[in-house]
């Protein structure tokens, strides 16, 4: 049974920004986020609405390796990231953006296979997540500043 739960964060950035953000820098960007659990992400493929990746980390002293591939949907205004192979296969993380009057809202909701350690997991994993989107607000935030100084 998946670990589930949600989380809502706001940014000054618009959806587009945000969306490009997801697919382009959000990757490479997870041992930067999260270096305790992501030591290391390579990109397999990329085009426009997808990228596929690899990754290797740790998480409650296990070693995790997997493939995850995310997929936007601009007209839903959607990403769904998905653990297509390796630890946590089946895994589903959706990114939801909705516009607000002076940015984005996005809104997490996950779907982790953690196996027999998804009741010990959740609190842990939750805590990862929140500290990783707080991180990609403000870098959001920031690229935001500094894309409106250069004009």
């Amino acid at each position: 049974m998946p670990t589930k739960f949600e989380l809502t964060r706001q940014t000054k950035s618009s959806i587009s920004d945000t969306m490009d953000f997801i697919i382009n820098d959000y990757p490479e960007l997870m041992p930067k986020l999260s270096p305790d659990v992501f030591k290391q992400v390579t990109v397999k493929s990329r085009d426009a609405d997808s990228v596929t990746y690899e990754w290797r980390g740790e998480f409650m002293r296990r070693k995790m390796v997997g493939v995850n591939r995310i997929t936007l949907n601009r007209g839903a205004r959607t990403a769904v990231e998905e653990t297509i192979e390796g630890t946590g296969k089946g895994s589903k993380m959706t990114h939801s953006l909705r516009e607000l009057p002076n940015g984005t809202e996005l809104h997490y909701t996950s779907a982790m296979e953690f196996g027999a350690l998804g009741f010990l997991a959740k609190g842990a994993w939750k805590s990862v997540i929140e500290k990783a989107l707080d991180e990609i607000v403000k870098m959001l935030d920031a690229k935001g500043r500094s894309m409106k100084s250069d004009t």
